[in-house]
């Protein structure tokens, strides 16, 4: 630096300016301004070379982001981490030669690491001794009172306010500002918004590095947040920590604890609820203010689905004594919820009944309220909804404010497991109402998401997505990871059921990942379970089988008949597609049984849904008319309006193979009557009406049901991989939907009328349109009468747009040899049937067709 260089080395630069004028030598001098100004014949020096012809002044500033990202890449030869090149950008200010000099420290530390088997941190980079020699050399220039401003401003953190610094180390105002502008002048702090920071941390860490009696800084400078910013406890609680102050540390971080939770920022309430309790054993405070820290630590964990994290909180709570009967209570409903939501629901009723027999000595309603909804919740997830819904009218008799609203949101799903969905949803828009009263938003995304739930069971998919979509923004903005994962099963089902079997996919997997993330075993089978189902549906029933059997495992071992129920359908449709019927009817006949034990209606009717397929594909065609009628009566009596679609058109298929028209005609009409884009594998229900029309001789109207079928199983496959779509199409029922459907091409045929016996010229050909297969190609099971058939329809299309087929096009567009329509035109012409075809020169290159 120019500005560091002794007299004699200015004078020479001076001279060496004077006289390389006419000469091929370039001087490069670099000097900082505020630096430089302080010494007169350096300026002065600078000033003289400015003044000369051929001198360029070349303003340089810190590379910018993308700028260091690109140093990093060339400098390398490989790409780094986004988070990680924006991180070194912070730590060096974008500074070209601290950011190679880091980049070099970082590399030789890795290679100490593994060489001594220790395990690297990457936590910070490291800093060299060249960075700190050359930040070393830039303090040590600094006036003293300069330095001790910079050791001030470590210690404040990223940034901090003058008024703090000046407070926390008073001295007179014009000197501290002078002091500040120097520091800001000579590159080392930066203003911002009339905040001020270094302009990069490598220099606060060797300032920080060097500060002794970093205790009575850090106090200083916590009395001063406290006199002129109460409102940052977070930053008051920060530095009492750092002084040893435990008892003001424990004060100020559980006030940021609170501000977080109200907030609903729940990892950084957990992080000062931490920080508060470790304060608080410092400072040796009570066993109730420890209760009271530990309590919001474990509060805080639930909702980040911390089990590990909770379970240890809740011992902590436990060990601190027997305290009052009401904190024992409290420990007790604490444990049986997270026992709850790890599946021991019978270690959950015998430790939440103790809770309340103890809130019951004590008279204390509130508690019973919440006793009583835990209670709740582990009858709704143990499958138990009678006995759910017994203790959720308790607890919204009891419950008052937001406990009423978590109350209440908890009877309406409950009520919605039993499918008494008017109840439910005034349940649950009332607890809405009561949560964004209350701007409780973890209890917006329950009442969300159970809005969603009724909203879907009531055959209403596409409504139900936006429930889904709002609940699970609510969740992640939270942090709710297991309110996230249950609304992304139940989104993903929504989604499976508009057609977007891809994005369903991919949010079924991202469910379990959450759940697995949360060991919350009933979470992840829920999520397999549903799954497994549309897994079945694209033709992967390999993994629907591994799905489906993980699932039984679990719900055989909590004795979940509801969730069994589930499994058993897909193993059944499993069955069926693998032509094992006595198999599929036994799994139906057992999730039959334990519907109806447990009044699940719902399900009851998917099982119907799933036996009448069973009956059709066996033959058993009257009863298959039977077991689907039996379904659409329950589901008229509950309001499953999305299964009668489904029902109708199996009831119609049933009817035409018995050969009964017109009813298979008027169940099939009903059936595209009430179909609607929410219902399960909507496709089937207009391509089974095209199958009936075309036996009753409908044929044009028959095409058009069966075009809309094939669009609307084209566009449920959007997005999947090209492994699954030919998985899916592979599929007999997904074929058949393709088949029925005509398929057409466009070529250049030869006009009529033109000579035969020349050349042709591209002037003699026209562009038709031919159809190459029609669905009622399908029923003609003699391979040369449909191919008569074919022959006589191209060759009658291309009459009708003023084209002649030669055998050869007729060869090509049938898929057949040129022999084979010879023999086939042949016959037809024995028979009476006037073909005309026309001969083509050979050698000459045919246009190609276009689909």
């Amino acid at each position: 630096d120019f500005d560091a260089a002794d007299d004699d080395t200015v004078r020479a630069i001076r001279h060496l300016s004077n006289i390389a004028a006419d000469s091929r030598l370039v001087i490069v001098v670099s000097y900082q301004k505020a630096v430089a100004a302080d010494r007169e014949i350096v300026w002065d020096c600078l000033r003289d070379i400015d003044g000369l012809a051929n001198t360029r002044r070349i303003d340089l500033q810190p590379l910018s982001e993308q700028e260091t990202t690109e140093l990093i890449r060339l400098s390398t030869a490989a790409d780094m981490e986004p988070a990680t090149s924006s991180r070194l950008h912070e730590e060096t200010g974008g500074n070209p030669l601290f950011v190679l000099e880091t980049l070099r420290a970082q590399h030789e530390y890795h290679v100490a690491a593994a060489a001594s088997g220790a395990t690297a941190l990457t936590d910070r980079f490291p800093l060299p001794d060249s960075v700190q020699d050359a930040i070393g050399v830039r303090i040590a220039a600094l006036a003293p009172s300069q330095i001790e401003l910079l050791r001030w401003l470590a210690v404040a953190g990223v940034e901090a306010e003058p008024e703090v610094l000046l407070s926390a180390n008073p001295r007179p105002r014009p000197e501290f500002f002078l002091d500040l502008e120097a520091l800001v002048q000579r590159g080392i702090v930066a203003n911002r918004d009339g905040r001020y920071r270094f302009v990069h941390q490598q220099v606060r860490r060797v300032v920080d590095q060097d500060i002794e009696d970093r205790e009575s800084y850090h106090r200083a400078l916590a009395t001063s947040l406290e006199a002129l910013h109460p409102e940052w406890p977070e930053s008051i609680a920060h530095h009492y920590a750092a002084a040893g102050e435990g008892r003001w540390a424990a004060m100020y971080a559980e006030q940021a604890a609170a501000r977080a939770i109200n907030v609903k920022a729940y990892a950084n309430a957990a992080k000062f609820y931490t920080m508060a309790l470790a304060s608080a054993d410092d400072a040796g405070l009570d066993d109730a203010t420890r209760f009271r820290l530990l309590s919001g630590i474990e509060e805080s964990l639930d909702v980040l689905g911390d089990r590990a994290g909770q379970t240890e909180a809740l011992q902590a709570m436990s060990d601190i004594g027997s305290g009052t009967d009401s904190e024992r209570a409290e420990t007790l409903r604490r444990i049986a919820w997270l026992q709850a939501h790890t599946d021991r629901f019978d270690d959950a009723i015998i430790t939440a009944e103790e809770a309340l027999d103890i809130d019951r000595e004590l008279d204390d309603e509130l508690a019973m309220a919440q006793d009583h909804r835990v209670l709740g919740m582990i009858g709704l997830w143990s499958g138990n909804a009678g006995e759910a819904i017994s203790h959720l009218e308790q607890a919204t008799s009891l419950a008052r404010g937001e406990q009423l609203a978590e109350a209440t949101e908890a009877l309406g799903r409950a009520l919605t497991a039993a499918q008494r969905y008017d109840e439910a949803s005034r349940q649950a828009e009332n607890a809405l109402r009561l949560f964004v009263a209350a701007d409780n938003r973890r209890g917006q995304a329950e009442a969300l998401g159970s809005l969603g739930v009724i909203t879907m069971e009531r055959g209403e998919s596409e409504a139900a997505l936006d429930f889904y979509q709002r609940a699970i923004h609510v969740c992640r903005a939270i942090g709710y990871q297991h309110g996230e994962g249950v609304n992304l099963v139940n989104h993903a089902n929504a989604l499976w059921y508009t057609g977007r079997a891809a994005e369903a996919l991919d949010q079924f997997e991202e469910a379990i990942d959450v759940f697995r993330s949360l060991s919350n075993r009933r979470g992840e089978a829920v999520a397999r379970a549903n799954a497994a189902a549309l897994h079945h549906t694209i033709g992967d029933n390999i993994t629907a089988q591994l799905y489906s059997e993980q699932s039984f495992e679990y719900f055989t071992e909590v004795q979940n008949d509801v969730g069994l129920a589930q499994v058993l359908c897909n193993l059944a449709d499993i069955a069926r597609a693998r032509g094992r019927f006595d198999e599929a009817r036994s799994h139906l006949t057992t999730a039959l049984a334990g519907t109806r034990a447990s009044d699940n209606h719902w399900l009851e009717i998917q099982a119907l849904h799933a036996l009448s397929l069973v009956e059709l594909e066996s033959g058993n065609h009257q009863h298959a008319i039977v077991v689907a009628d039996e379904a659409l009566a329950v589901s008229r009596s509950y309001g499953f309006g999305d299964f009668s679609p489904n029902l109708l058109s199996i009831r119609g298929m049933a009817h035409l193979a018995l050969g009964e028209l017109e009813q298979a005609l008027a169940s099939t009409q009903e059936a595209v009557k009430h179909l609607h884009r929410g219902s399960n594998r909507a496709y089937l229900i207009p391509h089974r009406h095209a199958v009936v029309l075309e036996a009753v001789g409908r044929h044009a109207e028959a095409a058009e049901f069966a075009t809309e079928a094939a669009n609307m199983l084209d566009q449920a496959l959007t997005g999947l991989s090209e492994d699954k779509l030919e998985a899916v199409r592979s599929l007999p029922e997904h074929s058949k939907i393709h088949s029925a459907t005509a398929t057409t091409v466009e070529t250049m045929l030869v006009r009529s009328g033109v000579p035969t016996g020349r050349p042709l010229t591209d002037d003699d050909y026209v562009p038709v349109t031919i159809t190459i297969h029609h669905p009622s190609d399908v029923a003609i099971e003699d391979p040369a009468k449909q191919r008569a058939v074919r022959i006589i329809r191209l060759v009658s299309e291309a009459a009708e747009q003023g084209a002649v087929p030669t055998v050869e096009d007729l060869a090509t567009h049938l898929s057949t040899s040129i022999r084979s329509v010879r023999r086939a035109i042949a016959a037809l012409r024995t028979a009476g049937t006037e073909i005309v075809t026309r001969g083509a020169k050979p050698g000459r290159s045919r246009p190609k067709s276009v689909r």
